[in-house]
């Protein structure tokens, strides 16, 4: 009777392992685009602020460039709200300022 089963938890673990496996790395790439998106959205922040303490462009250009070098970056300006988009391959962020008055 234990020649039957004999090799079966083998044969189970070598079934089960590549779903285990798939689901490991799933996680890890979900896990890396939600960091991937709160780090761009400290960026925004982080730009935000630095134009509404009037900042020079090119410091802007640095923080955006030094984080995503490839990125699109949006900027307007309505009646003292500034509001800051980052546009990268898997980050799209958003994030406003208040000028003060």
């Amino acid at each position: 009777m234990l020649n039957d089963e004999h090799g079966s938890v083998t044969a189970e673990f070598a079934v089960t392992l590549p779903s285990l496996i798939l689901l490991f790395f799933f996680g890890l790439e979900i896990l890396s685009g939600i960091t991937a998106q709160q780090r761009g959205e400290a960026v925004a922040q982080v730009i935000a602020r630095s134009i509404t303490r009037g900042e020079s462009q090119k410091t802007i250009d640095q923080i955006m460039r030094g984080n995503f070098p490839h990125g699109k970056l949006s900027v307007s300006d309505h009646d003292g709200v500034v509001t800051v988009e980052i546009n990268d391959n898997e980050v799209k962020a958003r994030a406003k300022g208040f000028r003060p008055q």
